[in-house]
């Protein structure tokens, strides 16, 4: 999925019961890592690898 597909529905469902953190969308694409907003909500959009710098995330064989 491009990360510019997203929509927050769902989301902004989640936060109106949880209101509370961070929002994360985890994409093979969002690298360098970016802050975005969907439905009026902050979504910091990255790899796995980025949002856990200090693990080795699998790479893709070739």
């Amino acid at each position: 999925m491009e990360p510019k597909a997203f929509d927050g529905k769902a989301l902004e469902v989640f936060r109106g019961y949880y209101p509370k953190g961070t929002n994360y969308l985890l994409s093979p694409t969002g690298d360098p890592p970016y802050t975005t907003t969907s439905r009026n909500l902050e979504v910091k959009v990255c790899t796995p690898a980025e949002l856990h710098p200090n693990t080795n995330a699998p790479t893709a064989s070739t």
